[in-house]
This record gives C-alpha cells, sequence and structure tokens, in this order.
C-alpha cells in the first residue's frame, strides 16, 4: 500500500527574501508572512515529480507589509485623477511605465496543492490606494500559469471607480498578459463627455447612460469624446 505522512505546519515570521524568488519583473520582498497549512504527502522522495502529484496542501497565509517591486501603484493611483479619456489610461499602465517599487500594507492567500498544481482561491493584496483580488493556478510541473487580477482603485477624485483586470496567462518566464477595461472605460469615457459639455455649459452625462454607444467598440482604438458629443446636443 501507498504510505503517506499527514500533518499539520505553521510558519511564523518568515522573512521574504528576494533571493527565494529570484529576480524576476514582479517579486515580493523585505516582508514577514505567518502561514499555517494541511499537507498529505505520499513517500516518493526519490521521484520529485511523482511526490508533488501525489501531495496535497491546503493552507493559508498573511503577511504584514511588504515590498512589492515591478510597478509604483502610488505613483499610479495619482495620476489618475488626471485622466479623462482610456487611451490616456492605456498610456499610464503601460508596463514601461510601471516600473518602480510599492509598499503593500497587508496579503491574505488561501491556496491548495493539488496534482502538482497550485490553486490561489483569494490573494487579497492592499495598498493605500489599490486593491488587488487574485485568483489562478500553477501548474508546478509544466510551468503553466493563469492568474487573473483583479484592481480596485480609490483617489481623491475617483471614489467608486469601477474594478479592471490585468491577467496573464503562459509560463512564468514567457507570458502574455490580456486586459478587461469595459467597466473603466464607460467612466472615463463620460468623464472626457463631461469635461467638454462643462465648457460649453450643457448637460452632464452619467457613465451608465454609455453602454450601448460604446458596447463593441475596439478598446486599442481611441474615441473622441468631440465625435459623439452631438449625440447629446441634438
Amino acid at each position: 500500500a501507498e504510505k503517506k505522512i499527514n500533518g499539520k505546519a505553521m510558519l511564523e515570521n518568515f522573512l521574504i527574501e528576494e533571493k527565494y524568488f529570484g529576480k524576476t519583473k514582479y517579486d515580493l520582498l523585505e516582508g514577514k508572512m505567518d502561514c499555517s497549512f494541511n499537507f498529505e504527502v505520499s513517500e516518493f522522495f526519490n521521484d520529485i515529480t511523482k511526490a508533488i502529484n501525489k501531495s496535497l496542501i491546503q493552507g493559508k497565509c498573511n503577511s504584514g507589509k511588504v515590498k512589492l517591486r515591478g510597478i509604483d501603484l502610488k505613483n499610479i493611483a495619482s495620476k489618475i485623477d488626471d485622466l479623462d479619456t482610456l487611451p490616456k489610461f492605456l498610456a499610464l499602465i503601460n508596463q514601461k511605465n510601471t516600473q518602480g517599487f510599492s509598499i503593500i500594507k497587508s496579503i491574505d492567500l488561501n491556496f491548495m496543492i493539488k496534482k502538482g498544481v497550485l490553486r490561489i482561491n483569494g490573494l487579497k493584496s492592499i495598498q493605500d490606494n489599490v486593491r488587488i483580488n487574485s485568483t489562478g493556478n500553477y501548474d508546478l510541473i509544466s510551468d503553466r500559469l493563469n492568474i487573473k487580477n483583479e484592481f480596485l482603485v480609490r483617489t481623491e477624485k475617483y471614489k467608486n471607480l469601477p474594478p479592471f483586470r490585468i491577467n496573464f496567462n503562459g509560463s512564468s518566464s514567457n507570458y502574455k498578459v490580456s486586459y478587461d477595461f469595459q467597466e473603466i472605460r464607460d467612466v472615463l469615457f463620460a468623464e472626457g463627455i463631461n469635461k467638454i459639455l462643462k465648457k460649453k455649459k450643457k448637460i452632464v452625462i452619467n457613465p451608465g447612460s454609455l453602454k450601448g454607444i460604446l458596447k463593441g467598440l475596439d478598446l486599442k482604438k481611441e474615441v473622441d469624446p468631440e465625435k459623439i458629443i452631438d449625440l447629446f446636443l441634438n
């Protein structure tokens, strides 16, 4: 019969050091984390692949302040108040412009490792102006990941800005990035129109009224608020 080892484990004040993950574009470092998990490990110590496939680990982790390398969330949040079009927003979060560091106030993670796959059931990261909710999978054997991230930003001007999403798919060293800006696009486009209308001393547009007009438009192309303004003035 196959022998298994069962148990519970805890890690307290586990120091997150850069050398643990290597120098990649996005890294957590210089923070401490507490973790607790249950595990069931098969005795295949001479075959690491089989051991990973046969193991079951389920637990949670949380941290206090930790540094995130690869993006400056504070800088992005400070500039969002000046945005009124989607192209400006896309330029702001362009990977070339998101270098730097962020201080994350706390991280809460629920995870499971089953059949060689790390399942992120819920990962919440909180910064002063940004909350990030992440879910997804990472295959430990084939090095394939599929991570979905929802960003919720609060600024002085935009108190109820809807979320936008950035997803990663591929290997840990070669992944594709996809975006979902449907909801935030409506708000920024309305902001652009309202900016024009206020100058003309006309009506103010609610973002919800734009959904039918914006539906199906190519997010990669700029839609000029000036060209659509006549729909509301005639």
